[in-house]
């Protein structure tokens, strides 16, 4: 897979890219130490010391080395 990676610098994006992650790891709600249902970026970042990035795919391969070593075919998609 090859592609590049943004920055998520929208204040909505990036609340609800973390709300979707915690519907997704509920368990890592522990990690916050309020009953918000939102999680903002700045809670994000003060817990973690991390911003929110997001890859953006250009070239996406299937890999299946039962057919043949080092076999690939590339998957064609919309972005």
């Amino acid at each position: 897979m090859t592609g590049s990676i943004k920055s998520v610098s929208s204040f909505g994006k990036s609340t609800r890219t973390i709300t979707a992650y915690l519907d997704k790891f509920p368990f890592c709600r522990e990690f916050f130490s309020t009953d918000k249902n939102i999680i903002t970026p700045d809670d994000f970042f003060n817990i973690f010391k991390a911003k929110l990035y997001k890859f953006i795919p250009e070239d996406i391969y299937y890999l299946d080395n039962q057919i043949g070593f080092g076999k690939r075919e590339k998957i064609e998609f919309l972005p």
